[in-house]
């Protein structure tokens, strides 16, 4: 029930869903807490982890619908409603390469086993959005290409060892969470 009220839970458990239907026994986790790779008290957290064969598969799923305008070197991004309300976000482009950043650090991998990957809702039209090396892609489109095939990164075995060093940063404490979502709504503030 909690997934469904939350329409951000709703569209990372959207994002899983997909993944599963199209793959048996996934590697996945969610809402990771990594430490933030410059900012040594704070953390940052990624909505959906993917692990396979390709690398490890950093998703920001961004479940909201409208009319999305943006560009990979902008800071923030637009949202525009049907009942022309516009509504200012971070670009996700910045928000996920902070969260590869993280996870580099915390797995000590080179770039080249990550996929950065951000997902919109099918409510959602693309409109003007602007990445050359970040694919920006709806719901039904991402899962789609998340089944095309890629070079062989990893092993089955170097895939569970990676989920394994990732797993305790699921299991973050109501204290890391909360300090999490202040330090967000302290740098929303800051820059309104």
């Amino acid at each position: 029930m909690k997934v469904v009220q939350d329409i951000g839970l709703y569209g990372e458990y959207r994002c899983v869903a997909e993944i599963e239907a199209r793959r048996i026994a996934p590697i996945i986790l969610t809402n990771v807490y990594l430490p933030h790779p410059t900012k040594r008290d704070r953390t940052t957290e990624i909505d959906v982890v993917f692990i396979n064969e390709s690398g490890i598969h950093v998703i920001e799923s961004k479940n909201y619908s409208g009319w999305i305008f943006g560009r990979e070197q902008d800071r923030q991004w637009t949202q525009t409603l049907a009942n022309r309300k516009k509504f200012k976000f971070y670009n996700p482009i910045k928000q996920n390469e902070l969260h590869m950043r993280a996870i580099e650090q915390v797995l000590r991998l080179d770039r080249s086993h990550l996929h950065s990957w951000i997902v919109f809702s099918d409510r959602s039209t693309l409109k003007r959005v602007e990445s050359s090396s970040v694919p920006v892609l709806n719901r039904k489109s991402w899962a789609k290409q998340m089944t095309v095939s890629r070079d062989i990164r990893l092993t089955a075995t170097e895939q569970i060892d990676l989920y394994e060093k990732l797993l305790p940063y699921t299991n973050a404490s109501t204290e890391i969470k909360t300090a999490h979502m202040n330090a967000i709504q302290q740098t929303k503030s800051s820059t309104s």
